[in-house]
């Protein structure tokens, strides 16, 4: 299976996150192929969105330091040997993460987003079945755009409460 296929569940416990200078200026841009990614920045896993063969996916980069610092939606864009290119559609800066918090790329729905939803939870209960949603952002089914989401309307669900119907691993415990 491909590398980027494999994480269903992302969970980073990042230090305080990105804050110097050159950290601000990361991100990526519109119609960039990726990877490679730019100078100073690392691929922190990703997943694809919809049931169309990976035709769009989601993605998280850090910097160098392993803080993460943004996600990317992206369409197919051919391959490089094994692995597969994305073309940046649209980016968005991720919030610094306090001591229990966690990202969650799946699991976790909003109206009108379908599976594009990625979320900030609080992993303080790991035994919750739905953990508070901290932050979370969207990617527009057909648009492919980033919006940040109002986390009322944003459930997710912990895949090891029992009678979960999705598998995964578990929470990490702080």
């Amino acid at each position: 299976m491909n590398a980027f296929l494999a994480p269903v569940l992302l969970s980073i416990v990042m230090a305080p996150g990105c804050t110097d200078a050159a950290c601000a200026e990361m991100l990526l841009q519109p119609g960039e192929i990726v990877p490679p990614l730019p100078g100073g920045m690392v691929s922190m896993g990703g997943r694809c969105l919809g049931n169309s063969g990976c035709e769009r996916s989601i993605g998280v980069v850090g910097d160098d330091r392993g803080n993460g610092i943004g996600l990317y939606s992206g369409d197919a864009a051919g391959q490089s040997g094994d692995e597969p290119l994305w073309e940046v559609i649209d980016a968005i800066r991720l919030p610094s993460l306090g001591p229990s918090e966690g990202l969650t790329l799946s699991f976790c729905l909003a109206p009108d987003y379908g599976d594009g939803v990625v979320a900030v939870v609080d992993l303080a209960d790991p035994d919750a079945q739905h953990p508070k949603v901290v932050w979370a952002a969207g990617v527009g089914p057909v648009s492919g755009r980033w919006k940040e989401l109002d986390v009322s309307r944003v459930e997710c669900t912990n895949p090891l409460w029992p009678g979960a119907e999705q598998g995964g691993e578990a929470w990490p415990s702080s």
